[in-house]
This record gives C-alpha cells, structure tokens and sequence, in this order.
C-alpha cells in the first residue's frame, strides 16, 4: 500500500511499456516481465497513465478539460482517502467503464471520482450521497435518483 500523499507528483510517467492488447489486460497486467522489474510508485503511474489514455479514447469530452493533472489528482485523492491501492485501482476502472456504459461524459466521471474519494474519506458511502442528493438542484429527478441508486449499489469486488 502507498502511504505518500504526493507520489503522483514526485515521479516521472512510465509510459513506454504500451502494447496492443484490450485496455482492462493492458491497465491490471501489462506483462509479467515488465511489471515485476517496475516499482510499486511506478506500477501506480503507469496504471493512471493508461487509465487516462482509455479515458481521452474512450469518454466522450465534457464543458470543462480533463486533463491528466486533473485525474492523477483526483486517483490519488481516492488512494489517500481509501489507503487501499487495489481497491482505488478497481474503483477507477469501475467508473470508467460505467462512464463508458451510460455514455457520460468526462464530467460524470470528474463529479464520480470526487464523489468516491470523498465517500472514502467519511467511511459512509449512504450518508455523502444522501447529502449530494439534497445539495442537487433536481434532488427528485429520475436521473439524480438513479445515480443515487447507482452510487448507493457501487460495489467493487
């Protein structure tokens, strides 16, 4: 488990290590050889590197840019505020791939990975969506009660 706070920032991006294979192999395992001769610091960012490289391919663009400064930043907040590296990898692969299926945009993804560290952070994962939802301008929508339901059901094995 990382326990540095700013280990995003500190390190340089390992990113040549790239191969063709489907983006979930690619991410978790990208080859025995090479991820064993790689450290754990840099297993993390070669992780976030290609987690945002299926992100810019794969998410449709939102209001704002997501650049890669601002999901390092946001996957390290989720690793600080979970302290647990296995489930803030899956986590994120979660919210891409439900990013993907519900065909969100970049802003979705933003809004849940904050939403996730933060549900980290308290410990109750009801209580900090009760409190998005009450916060929500159309709190009683469908679509605000279904990402309620979502947020509420999001599990990570």
């Amino acid at each position: 488990m990382l326990r540095s706070k700013n280990i995003l920032a500190t390190l340089p991006v390992v990113d040549k290590y790239v191969t063709s294979r489907p983006f979930s192999n690619l991410v978790q395992q990208p080859t025995t050889e090479i991820f064993t001769k790689m450290s754990n610091a840099n297993q993390v960012l070669y992780f976030v590197s290609q987690s945002y490289r299926q992100i810019q391919i794969s998410v449709d663009k939102g209001l704002e840019p997501y650049t890669y400064g601002d999901f390092a930043r946001q996957f390290n907040n989720l690793l600080v505020s979970s302290d647990n590296e296995t489930y803030a990898r899956e986590l994120t692969l979660f919210l891409v791939d439900e990013t993907i299926r519900y065909r969100k945009t970049v802003d979705y993804l933003r809004q849940e990975m904050a939403f996730e560290a933060q549900a980290s952070a308290e410990r109750d994962r009801a209580k900090v969506a009760l409190a998005e939802l009450k916060k929500s301008e159309n709190s009683g929508s469908d679509d605000q009660l279904d990402l309620y339901n979502r947020r509420l059901s999001r599990k990570v094995a």
